[in-house]
């Protein structure tokens, strides 16, 4: 059986997955959201929660800021004003007639 594979927790791909340890949980919500509509989402820190939520959960590109509160037992809430942007990737081939 291979090492290789996501894991069934945190989705983390992981290539040995007896070492894998999750992340912790946080919750995460939009500013303007009731707490009971936060969104669990394993990250290391406040930061990479709140992206990852964006990450999921936007479907417009998220060129406009979008405010997120981030929390977690035994931690103050942050909030967090979070942006992307697209990336364009250039290819070339050659013409030949």
């Amino acid at each position: 059986m291979s090492d290789l594979m996501d894991c069934e927790t945190c989705g983390a791909f992981t290539v040995y997955r007896r070492s894998h340890k999750c992340p912790p949980v946080w919750l995460v919500r939009y500013h303007d959201y009731a707490a009971d509509d936060a969104t669990e989402i394993y990250a290391h820190e406040a930061e990479e929660a709140a992206e990852k939520f964006i990450d999921e959960s936007e479907t417009d590109g998220c060129m406009e800021p979008d405010d997120v509160i981030v929390s977690r037992d035994g931690y103050e809430d942050k909030r967090f004003s979070v942006t992307g942007e697209y990336s364009v990737t250039w290819s070339a081939r050659e013409v030949t007639k």
